[in-house]
């Protein structure tokens, strides 16, 4: 389970037994600029195939190159 607390909202709550076989990647939350004065958070659970496919989803514009930890 996964737990996003944040100031004067509602805690968002992702349980992790809502996956999507085959998909490696899950966006749990959006957290939006809102006129640089706050922000909103909405929960998506959404699944995809990696990083790119997230990245394109969300039209973010990253270059991802292969990396390590």
């Amino acid at each position: 389970m996964v737990t996003l607390k944040y100031q004067n909202g509602q805690d968002i709550v992702v349980k992790m037994d809502e996956h999507r076989n085959g998909k490696i990647m899950c966006a749990i939350a959006m957290i939006e600029n809102v006129q640089n004065k706050s922000f909103n958070v909405k929960r998506l659970v959404e699944y995809y195939d990696g990083h790119k496919q997230m990245d394109r989803a969300h039209k973010w514009g990253m270059n991802w190159t292969a990396g390590r930890k």
